[in-house]
């Protein structure tokens, strides 16, 4: 007994990594195509500068400074929607700063010490920064550190901290796209849980295979170089989406509202019959809604998942085959 159920959630974990791979893959070509770490980026360093979006605050001129403009990717479709970084270095960012005050004040010379730079900084229209770089050039001179280099070190050690915050800000807007993405997958394609476990409770020969499966996945079959520029990443995602969903499809589980014209075991039908009640109706909805949860969880987790389900499974195997030991 304990042998099937735990090859059914083997099987079923593999079901939600696969999927929840597919919803990771969705998610980043509308994360490139929307820019939505950039634009989020963008509006959190505006709205931590207490400025409003336009080509005259310190930031747009950050932006367009040398050490930060370059960063944005030159993705065909994001540069029409004037694309912004997605990441910036906390020593761009730093540098960037730096560079914009020292044009500040009654001179073109820059600045060639922090007594000098202060004078720069009391010229800046930005409140929040004219206080925020005081108090941290107070704090260097406290320890006698005041000089460029620790300045552009405590620059970037706080937009680094800051960055903390924008990610999960990101995270949270992210999930919101994770969780519809998830909602008309299952939805759509009818993957509904409930289902899907009795399937393969009763046939041996599918939960095997897809055991076989996941033991023999490697790690990174499913990773996209971080490192690729956006036109190269999309095309991957796009090939990897479809690499994905053929492994999903070879295991011919019962998905779909039809089992018509793809040969596959119209399973859900079969228990249902022609007779639909309302307890069947919520049946259905608990189990699409059981995917949807589940796929929100993402493919990490679920890869972990699985590789503890397979250990646990390793080692009863090994302690049914191993002889009692004699009295």
């Amino acid at each position: 007994m304990f042998p099937t159920v735990l090859e059914v959630v083997i099987s079923l974990v593999v079901v939600y990594f696969l999927l929840s791979t597919v919803v990771s893959f969705i998610k980043e070509i509308i994360a490139m195509l929307l820019n939505s770490r950039g634009v989020i980026l963008h509006k959190s360093l505006v709205h931590l500068f207490d400025e409003k979006e336009n080509n005259n605050g310190l930031i747009s001129k950050i932006y367009q400074s040398k050490y930060i403009h370059n960063l944005a990717s030159k993705f065909n479709i994001a540069n029409k929607l004037n694309k912004k970084p997605s990441y910036i270095a906390t020593e761009n960012f730093a540098g960037a700063l730096i560079d914009e005050i020292q044009k500040k004040g009654n001179t073109n010379d820059f600045a060639k010490n922090i007594v000098e730079f202060k004078k720069k900084i009391d010229a800046l229209d930005n409140s929040f920064i004219k206080t925020k770089l005081n108090e941290i050039i107070t704090e260097l001179e406290e320890t006698s550190q005041a000089n460029f280099t620790n300045l552009k070190k405590k620059i970037s050690e706080w937009f680094d901290n800051y960055m903390v915050t924008v990610t999960v800000v990101y995270k949270n807007y992210v999930s919101v796209w994770v969780f519809a993405i998830s909602f008309f997958i299952c939805f759509g394609m009818n993957i509904d849980s409930l289902v899907i476990i009795e399937y393969l409770y009763e046939n041996k020969d599918k939960r095997e295979a897809m055991v076989k499966f996941a033991e023999n996945l490697p790690k990174d079959k499913y990773v996209v170089n971080e490192n690729a520029s956006d036109e190269e990443k999309l095309k991957a995602v796009k090939e990897m989406k479809k690499v994905v969903l053929e492994d999903f499809d070879s295991f011919e589980l019962p998905y779909g509202w039809t089992g018509e014209g793809n040969g596959r075991l119209n399973y859900e039908a079969e228990i249902l019959g022609n007779k639909t009640s309302f307890f069947d109706v919520l049946k259905k909805i608990v189990g699409l809604f059981i995917t949807t949860i589940s796929l929100t969880l993402g493919a990490p987790f679920w890869y972990q998942m699985m590789v503890n389900l397979l250990s646990i499974k390793k080692t009863n195997s090994k302690s049914n085959t191993e002889p009692n030991p004699k009295v």
